[in-house]
């Protein structure tokens, strides 16, 4: 992409779930997949010994998917249409975390 990074897309969870055993910096997800969900797809790439940061997107949000969410420690939660500058933001956030820097946690 612009910023010098590869990206790699998957139609679905299961096409995520085949992506992710090569390996990521930052998933962003759909919640609603079809197939494997977003919370599937990032449970899937915590077995891997590489932590993955996760970027969750869904049209709306309820209150057991924000529970689910708290419960699996996702604090980028994002619903549509995605306001691209907070994206980038959140992308900024991780890839300081990921060079040692603080973490900016907002729900």
């Amino acid at each position: 992409d612009a910023w010098g990074h590869e990206v790699m897309l998957a139609a679905d969870g299961a096409e995520a779930r085949a992506l992710i055993e090569v390996g990521a910096d930052v998933l962003i997800t759909d919640l609603h997949l079809p197939g494997l969900d977003g919370f599937g797809v990032i449970e899937h790439a915590r077995t891997f010994a590489r932590p993955t940061h996760a970027i969750v997107i869904a049209e709306s949000w309820t209150a057991a998917e924000r529970t689910r969410a708290a419960e699996m420690g996702l604090v980028w939660l994002h619903e549509k249409p995605i306001k691209m500058e907070r994206l980038a933001q959140d992308l900024v956030t991780i890839a300081r975390i990921q060079a040692g820097g603080g973490l900016d946690v907002r729900v």
